[in-house]
């Protein structure tokens, strides 16, 4: 199919590499700071539970769409290890106009169970980790198919497999970062595998992402975040590029972020075309 960007595939992955080389050479102290669609940063012993709210609103292909995902997230750091679970949901509310009754649907994605090894090291590694998705999303009608996709596009494509009905994902993942003066630098990486339940069909996906963050104050945070996502199986490959400008705000127990992901590309952009999707992400949890 062909996309906006013809050159975007090269210049996106080459530019997550770069960010990635950079931060693993450069010295830089590991510590928990997720550079996922939640964002945590706790101490030992100490425990989070969050929300990441996503919606878009508008006119897609011929449709008046209105999609909101919940995520309901919890996590408990042990010494250099965080266990972390995630339970996404979805509601899509799809009307074509007239007459025409308005299609409602809510869908679970696949409960999402994690551990990520924190290591304590000054090489600029920030992040080892493995998660496994139960299969929970097992919606079949069109309908529900459809409302799943458009939940992963609000993400860029990102953690396709929260979305990807009769599926267990299972997911391989390093981060990174360091720092140039005042400003942060982020990379990290994942791979999935999704072995199918029942009748689906076999997954696999691997997606980048870099980011530069700089600091206005001691709780204020303003950044930007590109990444990448490559996801095949039997109906084909799929590849989505997105970027997010960001705005976070954090104290010692509390954090609030809000950020707007622009798909860049086909098969979910441009995010302001008329078949495109765009996702306002807010983020806010409690460290205890």
């Amino acid at each position: 199919m062909p996309q906006r960007f013809p050159r975007l595939t090269v210049v996106l992955l080459s530019a997550c590499l770069w960010t990635a080389s950079l931060a693993l050479t450069s010295p830089g102290r590991a510590q928990l700071f997720e550079l996922r669609d939640q964002t945590r940063q706790l101490d030992a012993g100490h425990s989070a539970l969050g929300l990441d709210f996503s919606l878009f609103a508008g006119r897609r292909s011929g449709q008046r769409q209105t999609l909101l995902a919940p995520y309901f997230l919890a996590a408990h750091r042990a010494g250099e290890v965080v266990l972390e679970a995630a339970m996404p949901l979805v509601y899509m509310r799809a009307a074509t106009g007239g007459d025409a009754e308005a299609t409602n649907v809510i869908q679970p994605g696949n409960l999402w169970l994690g551990a990520a090894y924190l290591p304590d090291v000054h090489c600029g590694l920030s992040r080892l980790s493995f998660g496994v998705g139960a299969p929970t999303a097992r919606g079949s009608e069109s309908t529900a198919l459809a409302a799943l996709a458009s939940a992963a596009q609000l993400a860029g494509d990102w953690q396709r497999g929260l979305w990807a009905s009769r599926v267990m994902p299972l997911v391989l993942g390093a981060s990174s970062e360091t720092r140039t003066g005042a400003i942060r630098w982020l990379a990290e990486g994942d791979a999935t595998l999704g072995l199918p339940v029942g009748d689906g069909d076999l997954h696999y996906g691997l997606q980048l992402g870099g980011a530069m963050q700089i600091p206005i104050g001691r709780s204020l945070m303003l950044g930007g975040r590109l990444s990448g996502s490559l996801w095949s199986s039997a109906g084909g490959e799929v590849f989505q590029a997105a970027v997010s400008p960001f705005l976070r705000i954090m104290s010692q127990g509390e954090y609030l972020a809000v950020r707007l992901l622009i798909n860049l590309d086909r098969p979910a952009g441009f995010a302001f075309d008329e078949a495109g999707i765009w996702g306002l992400h807010v983020n806010t949890g409690k460290r205890f």
